[in-house]
């Protein structure tokens, strides 16, 4: 990568990669926080493994939203190790699968 990027807070200089997808790896763990100003402005601040972490915490301190919004399933998956199937699709085009008509009557036994 021909430009490295600065942390915003102690102005340390991130580690040579090939591009700013490595910087933000597992490996590199430097973070990217993106903020409009008040006139609709876009602006990118970098923040090292170490100042993240204490800007996360106090942003946590305020009371900002969690940053994933991930929820773990309430269903266990089945003992057969089989998928959930999902929920047959319905056929706009076919009136026999529309929600808003009742069911048809069950039609007699011995007919």
């Amino acid at each position: 990568m021909k430009e490295r990027q600065t942390c915003v807070d102690c102005r340390e200089l991130s580690p040579e990669t090939e591009t700013n997808y490595t910087l933000i790896s597992a490996r590199f763990r430097w973070r990217l926080t993106r903020t409009k100003d008040a006139d609709g402005k876009l602006h990118v601040e970098w923040r090292c493994p170490s100042c993240w972490l204490v800007y996360k915490a106090k942003r946590d301190a305020r009371g900002a939203p969690p940053q994933s919004t991930r929820t773990v399933p309430t269903v266990p998956p089945p003992r057969s190790g089989t998928q959930l199937a999902a929920p047959a699709a319905t056929n706009d085009d076919d009136p026999t699968l529309r929600d808003d008509q009742p069911a048809p009557p069950p039609s007699p036994r011995g007919s």
